[in-house]
């Protein structure tokens, strides 16, 4: 089951009185931590350098995988994998999500299983930079915002219409951190797409609660 729910930032902070950031943090509370697990860290004080998994020759089994098996719009994920922000690894090919920095540069890594059985692989690759997970920054002032990547794709493969020029992130979990750093203060209104499955209802149920007085 998914519940949506629009609000006006700027509506938001005024009311509060609280920067973009601080209203989020009040908005999804203070556990900013990442809900997907990320690699292990071998050393505790010394952090590796960011590593995205090696590209496979070919895409085959995710183009199999997102198009036959989770019937995403082929023309949605050819866009993004022109682009470079989605590819099958080499070692285990699973689909790869990058997100990507101000620049360009790659920041961010999501893996997820493309077996049709059993239990889904959802990792965030080691040293992977919270702040740019996987994301579409288009230019009409609207956010919308996911728990998971394919989740993201299957929501614009559904409103395909004119996609490129709305905003898009998936948190690659739970945390807030990516929402903050996509608002922007031209953010005219953005929109939780949650799944209660994963989340339950109460956090949902609260996050509406706040966005409805804060809009008021």
């Amino acid at each position: 089951m998914r519940q949506m729910r629009a609000v006006e930032p700027s509506a938001l902070c005024r009311n509060l009185r609280k920067s973009y950031a601080e209203a989020m943090t009040m908005l999804m509370g203070s556990n900013t931590g990442p809900a997907y697990p990320q690699a292990k860290k071998q050393e505790a004080t010394r952090q590796k350098p960011f590593m995205p998994p090696i590209p496979n020759a070919n895409m085959h089994r995710v183009f199999a995988y997102l198009l036959k098996t989770r019937g995403l719009d082929a023309d949605v994920v050819v866009s993004f994998a022109r682009r470079k922000l989605l590819y099958e690894d080499a070692a285990h090919h699973n689909a790869v999500f990058i997100g990507t920095d101000e620049g360009g540069c790659q920041r961010h890594a999501h893996l997820r299983s493309t077996n049709s059985f059993g239990k889904a692989f959802r990792l965030n690759v080691e040293s992977s930079d919270p702040r740019y997970s996987f994301h579409h920054t288009g230019t009409d002032g609207s956010l919308y915002v996911f728990e998971a990547p394919i989740d993201m794709l299957s929501y614009i493969s559904m409103n395909p219409h004119q996609w490129q020029e709305h905003s898009y992130v998936a948190c690659c979990g739970t945390s807030p951190i990516p929402v903050m750093q996509m608002l922007k203060p031209d953010t005219k209104w953005y929109i939780f797409v949650l799944i209660t499955m994963t989340l339950g209802t109460k956090p949902v149920n609260e996050w509406q609660s706040f966005c409805m007085n804060a809009a008021l």
